[in-house]
Order: structure tokens, then sequence, then C-alpha cells
């Protein structure tokens, strides 16, 4: 297995999400990608193809607004402060089913409980291609109001 680094951005208007609360409602606007520590992206692994692992990368961009909501449940929790900015490494590893195990948070700007389990949660809910061995995968979501 290795380890292949990718980015995803998310901008999200919390407000949105509070609509309960008075909060006007503002898109989801997708930006330019965050860099990872070592500011690129790093080769495909044994138990996938580079289609697999573009496939794996564009499912993860597709659910950022989905990652998005795990901000609003910890901004309502207390746990985020309103006009925070979040950046998450999410760490996985894809079975050969296309399914996730052993995903963490390995990297977070919160202290979140609520945030760390929400993503968690909605990372092990996706289905990724099916690959020939398990394959380890890293994505870093950026998350801040606007």
């Amino acid at each position: 297995m290795q380890r292949r680094w990718t980015m995803g951005v998310v901008v999200l208007a919390v407000a949105w999400l509070l609509g309960g609360c008075g909060g006007s409602e503002k898109p989801v606007e997708n930006t330019t990608p965050v860099e990872g520590d070592d500011g690129e992206a790093t080769g495909g692994g044994e138990g996938a193809s580079d289609d697999q692992l573009d496939e794996i990368e564009r499912t993860f961009d597709r659910k950022a607004s989905i990652v998005a909501r795990c901000f609003g449940e910890a901004l309502n929790a207390g746990e985020i402060e309103k006009d925070a900015e979040v950046i998450v490494t999410v760490t996985t590893t894809i079975t050969p089913a296309g399914k996730t195990s052993n995903t963490q948070i390995e990297k977070a700007t919160t202290n979140s409980p609520a945030f760390k389990a929400c993503v968690i949660r909605y990372v092990d809910s996706w289905d990724f291609p099916k690959v020939s061995e398990p394959t380890k995968f890293s994505h870093i979501y950026r998350i801040e109001e606007f």
C-alpha cells in the first residue's frame, strides 16, 4: 500500500446551516486546492490503478459539501467559532470492495470531537471504486465561512 495525498477545498457559508437561527442562505463555493505539507500529491498505490486513484480523489471532491455539514454540526455544538477556518486531513484505506477501513483524522486545525466524528461517519458511508488490494488514501479539506 502506498499513500496518495490529495487536496480538496470547500468554502462554506454557515448561515444556511443555521436557518432557524436567523441566518441567511448563501451558496457553497469551491475554490483552489489547499497544498499538503509537502505541497504535492505522491504516486499511485500498488492496489489501485491511476484511473482508480483519480476516481477516489473525485469521490472525495464531490463529497466536499457533505463534509461542510460537519462544520455546521460542530458550530451548533459550540465546538467551533463562527469565523473559524478548518483544515482537515482525512486518511482511510479503500478496501477491494470499495469500502473504507481505518478512517481517521490525521490532522485538523480544530479539536472539535463533533466535527471529527462527523467527518469519519460520512467518509465511512461512501462507496469508492473497487481496487485489487487495500489502498491507503488521504484527502485534505478546507472549510470556512465566507
